[in-house]
Formats: C-alpha cells, sequence, structure tokens
C-alpha cells in the first residue's frame, strides 16, 4: 500500500545518502502494488522503483520467516527471499478487542454502519474511522474518510439526544492523494492523473503543516 511505498522510497534515499551496501524490496501479497490507486500512479511508482533500484515480490503473501540459516521470508509460493531487516506496514485491520462486540461485522472483521454512521444493529452505537466499513458502501481506509465520518458523527449524536433526524455521511468519491519519495519529490495523485516533482513535495509539505497546526495550542 502507500505506507509501504514511501518507506520504500524514504529506505532507498537513506541507502544512497550513506552508500550502504543494502537492497530494498516491496514484498506484496497482491499481484500489483497501490491496490485501489489509479493506474497511472501505480505505473509511475513502477517506474521510479525501477530508476531507483527498488525490487518487487508480488502475488504471493509472507508466511513464515526462517532465522536459523541466513534470516530470511518465506512466500506462500515456496520463494525464499533473504532479509536482514523486515519492516512490516499492513493495510488497516480491526483490532482484537471488537472480535468480543456483539455487533455486525464485515467478512474482513470490521464494524458494519450504516450512512448516519450507526451500527447496523438495532443498537444506539456509533462506529466511525477504520474500525467501521459502510454495509452498502465499503471505502479504502484513509485520514480523509475518518476526518468526515467524524463530523457526521458529532452532528448525529447531538441529533439522537434531540430526537431529530440523522444526517448521512457522503464520502468523497475523488481525493487528492500524496506519497512522499524520499528525495524531496512527491507524488499527487488524483483520478487518472499523476503528477510528479518537487513542487507536489511542497505543496504536500505545506498541507501537513498547516494540519498539524489546527491541533497545537
Amino acid at each position: 500500500g502507500a505506507g509501504g511505498v514511501e518507506l520504500a522510497f524514504c529506505l532507498e534515499q537513506k541507502r544512497y545518502d550513506l552508500e550502504l551496501p543494502i537492497d530494498v524490496r516491496v514484498v506484496d501479497s497482491n499481484p500489483e502494488i497501490l491496490n485501489g490507486f489509479p493506474q497511472a500512479t501505480v505505473r509511475k511508482v513502477k517506474k521510479l522503483f525501477h530508476k531507483r533500484g527498488i525490487e518487487m515480490s508480488l502475488g504471493s503473501a509472507v508466511v513464515d520467516c526462517d532465522d536459523l540459516g541466513p534470516s530470511s521470508l518465506i512466500l506462500e509460493n515456496g520463494e525464499r527471499i533473504r532479509a536482514d531487516l523486515v519492516i512490516w506496514a499492513t493495510g488497516a485491520a480491526p483490532p482484537m478487542a471488537v472480535n468480543g462486540f456483539r455487533l455486525p461485522k464485515s467478512p474482513e472483521g470490521f464494524l458494519t454502519i450504516r450512512p448516519t454512521m450507526q451500527t447496523t444493529a438495532e443498537l444506539p452505537v456509533f462506529v466511525v474511522g477504520d474500525v467501521a466499513d459502510l454495509v452498502d458502501d465499503p471505502l479504502p481506509k484513509s485520514g480523509a474518510s475518518s476526518a468526515g465520518q467524524a463530523a457526521v458523527l458529532q452532528e448525529n449524536l447531538l441529533r439522537w439526544f434531540m430526537g431529530r433526524p440523522f444526517v448521512i455521511y457522503k464520502p468523497k468519491r475523488s481525493a487528492f492523494s500524496f506519497l512522499s519519495c524520499g528525495d524531496g519529490t512527491a507524488l499527487l495523485s488524483y483520478k487518472r492523473f499523476c503528477l510528479h516533482g518537487r513542487w507536489v513535495w511542497w505543496l504536500k509539505d505545506w498541507i501537513d503543516r498547516r494540519w498539524v497546526r489546527r491541533f497545537q495550542v
């Protein structure tokens, strides 16, 4: 996913800066990286990976590790990948505590909710963020989605106590995504377009800093 791609870029840049004799490899059980991203972005990332010597092992999950001989990752297809350092960068997953909740769940284990942010059970329980799946419209987990849900949650909690009808969460179908390349550049992904350059990094940095300042005292 996006986190793994950004980590790979940053590790490769650190290898280059320190002249370290190491290789960087991305391992993904999916047949393609950046699942859910536009094809233009996937193609650009793969082109940059090739240019910077970042290798990929796709289509087979990691099922074990071996630290008896040379330390290696063992893939489902039987391939062994020599590894001195492994960084596990997975996607969102429900916490184990959710297993004990007597609330409806999606096949992936997330709590299912309506567009009002209320559980699909007939209970006064509201759920937002990465732990939730919209029952008829599951969306990729992201900070932007969680922030949008939080605003609806706040409004609907007030409406619950006032006995007023709920508002509906309407997710944005298209949103900007930024990927840091670790070398002072970044990628901007939007719909079918992907832009790359230093100015994208400056824009990303400005947006991130402005966001953080909102929560600083």
